[in-house]
């Protein structure tokens, strides 16, 4: 199931990062709150459960620092 969320999810998220890095947050929550219903999905959480410590266990980081892991990676290596 995992490898399914990420594959379909996550790699979504991840497209484009380099754009997405200059748009303002209100454009990054859509994005944060389907990386949010995916960790719900894997792990069955209800819309009221903490968020925070399923997307610890997946190893998943938030939006907002998922773009800017990728660009310093792309930028590094």
């Amino acid at each position: 199931m995992v490898q399914l969320v990420v594959a379909f999810v996550l790699s979504r998220i991840d497209y484009c990062n380099a754009v997405l890095a200059a748009l303002p947050q209100s454009t990054i929550e859509p994005l944060q709150r389907a990386q949010n219903a995916a960790a719900r999905l894997v792990f069955g959480l209800r819309s009221h459960d903490h968020i925070t410590p399923a997307l610890a266990q997946l190893h998943w980081l938030p939006v907002q620092f998922r773009i800017k892991f990728k660009l310093c990676k792309i930028h590094v290596g």
